[in-house]
């Protein structure tokens, strides 16, 4: 299954992410990619969680 974020969902994320770079952009790029990774995993098996 693919996941598809919808536009509210991008800007939310670009809006999290701009902010925690403000503190650290390292941090702010890792939370970015497990929030998608676990986007993903939610998708490959949704009655799981």
């Amino acid at each position: 299954m693919r996941v598809r974020l919808s536009r509210r969902a991008e800007a939310d994320l670009v809006e999290i992410t701009d902010f925690i770079a403000i503190d650290s952009p390292e941090r702010a790029t890792d939370f970015e990619d497990e929030l998608l990774e676990h986007a993903h995993k939610i998708a490959q098996t949704p009655l799981g969680y």
